[in-house]
């Protein structure tokens, strides 16, 4: 996550996106979105440029998730495209998610 001591892991293998809080210190593993949410195959995790909001792309269900990270909200939007992952372009929370043509 941008300028903390925190990091966001996309475990494909378990279906899951970890938080891992104060990797310098007293290490915290929070999972934040998994299958129960329909994770079925992260390939990418972004934050925002603020740290409120996680994104994630998954290669199985071929969605884009959003979770706010203060609510707990999660919310997906489907591709009619195949995801390459998250690319960050210019702006607080803007990214391509497919392969250039």
């Amino acid at each position: 996550m941008s300028r903390t001591h925190d990091a966001l892991i996309a475990d494909r293998q378990a279906n899951d996106v970890l938080l891992i809080s104060d990797v310098l210190g007293a290490v915290k593993r929070t999972v934040l979105v998994g299958q129960s949410e329909g994770l079925l195959g992260p390939i990418a995790v972004e934050s925002s440029e603020d740290n409120q909001r996680v994104f994630i792309a998954d290669s199985g269900s071929n969605s884009i998730y959003s979770l706010e990270l203060a609510s707990g909200t999660v919310t997906h939007l489907s591709s009619r495209r195949p995801l390459a992952g998250l690319f960050r372009l210019r702006g607080k929370s803007i990214f391509r998610v497919t392969e250039l043509t």
